[in-house]
């Protein structure tokens, strides 16, 4: 559904500055970065010492790729399970339902009714787009995310600016038109970020391969 919006803009801009020598994780969308794995915190001290320890062909082949696909996968199926990427009693944040006018003009432009009332799934196209898109050779930042230029509504939802007029179909086949007034707010369906059940997955990753890869026992970690 083409409308002209704006997203909401208070959720951008780069969360933390990058220091030149430390690994890191962005998530970021329409080339925006939305999410950083805090110098301070454990992960980046993981990612640290690996560096320090890898060759930098190592890290990237042999941390990175592994770990970004976990995380893609991870993020995909936020979309699967809308929003939900554990049971409920572990991550009950679930994406608000697709608003009636948004459903009818779905059925009019032919999505299968299989996926009509699911939230950020129309084509397939935003979901394909989430990848693993750089690790930089400089600071050994790996940038995960989607460019697609929607993304970023999607994520964080939006007002639209102009009064729109769309199609919709019924289910007895009617077509009607319906005004899409300006100011109507659609709301936030967040995928593209970390979060602590992921976040757990990773560390428990790092954990295993600093480990087995590199032989250091707990005793030997500095966190």
């Amino acid at each position: 559904m083409a409308m002209a919006t704006k997203a909401r803009s208070s959720f951008w801009g780069s969360q933390s500055s990058i220091k030149r020598k430390d690994t890191g994780i962005h998530m970021m969308t329409d080339g925006k970065n939305i999410d950083w794995s805090n110098s301070a915190d454990k992960l980046t001290k993981k990612l640290n010492l690996l560096q320090k320890n890898l060759s930098p062909t190592q890290l990237r082949r042999k941390v990175f790729k592994p770990l970004g696909e976990l995380i893609v996968r991870r993020i995909q199926t936020r979309f699967e399970f809308g929003g939900m990427m554990e049971p409920a009693w572990s991550n009950p944040a679930k994406w608000p339902p697709l608003s009636e006018a948004t459903i009818l003009n779905r059925r009019y432009e032919g999505i299968p009714e299989s996926v009509i009332h699911r939230p950020k799934i129309r084509s397939g196209e935003l979901i394909s787009s989430i990848k693993v898109y750089k690790v930089s050779q400089r600071t050994n930042v790996m940038t995960i995310g989607s460019f697609l230029p929607y993304a970023q509504f999607q994520e964080f939802g939006g007002v639209t600016t102009v009064d729109q007029i769309i199609k919709g179909k019924h289910l007895d086949g009617r077509i009607t038109s319906m005004k899409i007034p300006a100011g109507t707010e659609t709301p936030p369906r967040p995928a593209i970020f970390f979060g602590p059940t992921l976040l757990g997955q990773i560390h428990r990753w790092l954990d295993t391969f600093i480990e087995q890869e590199l032989k250091f026992s707990k005793k030997r970690r500095k966190w």
